[in-house]
């Protein structure tokens, strides 16, 4: 069936065909452009290749039946065929294809001819046409040639007429321009023949419209210099002219630097005019919108949406100013270039002084605000305005911007200062009368638990003084990362404040420098010793624990930068703080020993002692009474401080010397001794009154009168 198969298809080559179907697709895929490159295939010497020359189909079948069974041979068989069929269809394919490009070749053949036919005849009616042009061009110019130079010459006789012409009515050309108001371009023909006319001014003609000109000219400069100098808001002068064109006009009509220098000087003027008219409007508006919020009595602020929206038309106006200075002064072509660097350093100053201007403004509005929330959120949006407008303009400094935020920082701490500061007084006033009521109604006090709350209403007052600070340490958060770097000169401002606090506070209880207390209480308030002895507590308390608890909030609020002058200055607060409640104690002391020493006075100062008919002392009772105030003194300090030792404070005399050892004992204490924080230390103190001064009025009623 094999043999039968290839025999029955063979006859479809031809006798010579020694192609493969490889070779014939290469062919033609490279017909049809394929972009598969063609490769060269080395025919094969092998007859068993069915694409190779020497194939052999008798020895192709006798290999084929040698070593193949049966059913290779039926699928070999099939292969072969299906080969064939392909081969067939593929040569069906390219004859079709080949014929209708045949066929689309003829009909294009056919179109060439038909176009080619006329255009012989074409051509030639061409040719002829070229020919009759140039003998008529030959016959023009030759025709022409004599008169052409004739032409030119009175071509340009005419326009030197003309410009002549121009020139004798150049004066009044002037005045018309002036009269109608069109100052740019009377400026434009004064400019345009400057050169004419100063080249032939040994013409008499030309010298008297020079010197007409001139004087047209120079009555038009005094009056530009006039308007441009003068109030622009009642100019009647030239009124469909802005201030600009007025400028502009006087740059061109300028006699040398010195006048420009007083045209930019003028510009300058006018513009920071303009612009602080602006700046009253922006604050008609902001303080318009501060009494529509205290009278609607709205709990959102505008104040940093104004200053972002104000920040954007700052930056539009030195925008503008940069173009329109620039195209008066900068790349103007009439001005001489070595004016070019003066004109820039002038423009960078003046918008250095706009936006000093600016900030003040601004800073003005932040220092009517008491919320550190809406402040913070207005100097972020001023700092981004600020950071824009620098990258429009390089060279600015933002040194101003700087100043307004530590001014608006320490403005917003002095306020929450001055806060502390009422709190703390009002706190010590309402002490102040609570013990006058209870003094005068004969009501007994817990002195330690008053003097434990005064001292906890100190803290308390400080801590929330800090807290309200916190939000301009706060780094984290978005939008106030910038104040960061001012964070060192906010911490020692803050430690600084609560340090002028504490030591104000302690002069104005110690009463001894008033200078320093600022104002906390009249020394009239404090009023009986028992508040005296209480002060004395708080110092110690303060001294003993609040400096910890306020170095410990410092550092809580600044984290890293915690170095704050309070923490530097730490050791003096200390020690002035033990200064005031030893003086405060003092003072307690003293008040008991004047009034113990006045009873003591009034009871023996009597009349005459030895008068016979005075039998007694005034009044016998007086040594209970005084040991009655001296208990009562006792019992106060007992309430507020301890017995820390337990020696006594006069030691028993020895049967030797014993009056001169008590007595030197007991004054001793007066010139070496210390106060201490002790009730022993304390009413030893207020015996050491009372004994002098019965020693003392008694020596003057009985030895000092003799």
């Amino acid at each position: 069936g094999l043999c039968d198969t290839w025999n029955n298809h063979s006859s479809l080559f031809p006798p010579s065909f020694s192609m493969s179907s490889r070779v014939k697709n290469i062919m033609l895929r490279g017909y049809y452009d394929d972009p598969e490159p063609p490769t060269v295939i080395q025919p094969s010497s092998n007859p068993l290749d069915l694409d190779g020359p020497a194939f052999d189909e008798k020895t192709y079948l006798a290999h084929l039946l040698k070593n193949k069974a049966l059913p290779e041979l039926i699928r070999t068989d099939n292969e072969i065929i299906s080969e064939i069929k392909r081969l067939d269809s593929d040569m069906k394919t390219l004859v079709y294809e080949n014929y209708n490009k045949f066929i689309s070749a003829t009909d294009t053949i056919q179109k060439m001819k038909d176009n080619v036919i006329g255009m012989e005849d074409k051509m030639k009616e061409l040719e002829i046409n070229l020919e009759k042009i140039c003998k008529t061009n030959n016959q023009v110019d030759s025709t022409m040639s004599a008169k052409r130079e004739k032409i030119e010459e009175l071509s340009t006789i005419s326009r030197i007429l003309k410009k002549r012409q121009f020139l004798f009515e150049l004066p009044s050309t002037l005045r018309k321009c002036i009269e109608s108001g069109s100052l740019t371009q009377a400026a434009k023909y004064y400019n345009a023949t400057a050169n004419i006319l100063n080249k032939y001014l040994h013409l008499p003609s030309f010298l008297s419209i020079k010197q007409e000109s001139d004087k047209i000219i120079s009555g038009l400069r005094t009056q530009l210099s006039q308007l441009i100098n003068s109030n622009q808001s009642n100019r009647t002068l030239y009124p469909e002219l802005t201030y600009i064109d007025l400028i502009s006009v006087s740059i061109d009509l300028n006699e040398g630097p010195d006048d420009i220098v007083n045209i930019r000087t003028s510009f300058f003027t006018w513009w920071e005019g303009e612009f602080s008219k602006k700046m009253a409007t922006w604050k008609a508006d902001h303080h318009q919108s501060t009494i529509l919020k205290s009278t609607q009595d709205q709990d959102q602020d505008i104040l940093p949406t104004r200053i972002l929206g104000l920040g954007s038309e700052f930056l539009k106006e030195t925008q503008s100013l940069q173009d329109i200075f620039s195209s008066l002064f900068i790349y103007r072509p009439i001005l001489p270039k070595k004016s070019i660097p003066e004109s820039k350093n002038e423009l960078n100053d003046f918008i250095e002084k706009l936006i000093t201007l600016y900030l003040s403004l601004v800073q003005s509005f932040l220092m009517d605000s008491q919320d550190s929330q809406v402040i913070l959120q207005t100097l972020g949006n001023l700092h981004s305005n600020m950071l824009e407008i620098r990258s429009h303009f390089r060279h600015l400094s933002l040194e101003r911007l700087d100043d307004v935020i530590i001014n608006t920082v320490t403005h917003s701490i002095n306020g929450s200062f001055n806060q502390l500061k009422n709190s703390v007084v009002e706190n010590l006033k309402k002490e102040s009368a609570t013990h006058l009521v209870s003094s005068k109604n004969g009501l007994q006090e817990d002195l330690g638990s008053r003097a434990h709350s005064l001292f906890t209403q100190v803290l308390s007052e400080i801590e929330l003084f800090l807290k309200c600070l916190r939000p301009f340490l706060n780094f984290q958060e978005k939008g106030r990362g910038f104040l960061e770097r001012y964070s060192t000169e906010f911490l020692d401002k803050i430690g600084i404040k609560i340090q002028q606090f504490l030591l104000g506070l302690s002069l104005f209880w110690e009463n001894q420098d008033a200078t320093h207390n600022e104002n906390f209480l009249d020394s009239k308030d404090l009023g009986q010793p028992k508040m005296l002895l209480v002060l004395a507590r708080v110092c110690q308390q303060i001294e003993r624990e609040g400096f910890s608890k306020i170095q410990q909030l410092l550092t809580d609020l600044g984290g890293s930068h915690n170095q704050s002058e309070f923490i530097r200055n730490r050791r003096d607060l200390v020690n002035q703080y033990k200064n005031s409640a030893k003086a405060l104690l003092l003072e307690y002391v003293k008040l008991h020993g004047q009034n113990i020493s006045n009873m003591i006075r009034k009871g023996i100062e009597t009349p005459d002692w030895l008068d016979p008919r005075i039998r007694e002392p005034r009044d016998v009772r007086l040594a209970n009474i005084i040991i009655s105030e001296v208990e009562a003194a006792n019992s106060e300090i007992s309430q507020i401080f301890t017995d820390q030792t337990e020696r006594p404070l006069l030691e028993p005399p020895s049967e030797r010397g014993r009056n001169n050892r008590g007595r030197g004992r007991l004054y001793e204490k007066k010139s070496s001794s210390e106060i201490a924080f002790n009730r022993i230390s304390i009413i030893a103190f207020v015996i050491q009154h009372l004994l002098k001064s019965f020693n003392e009025c008694t020596r003057l009623k009985t030895f000092g009168k003799f």
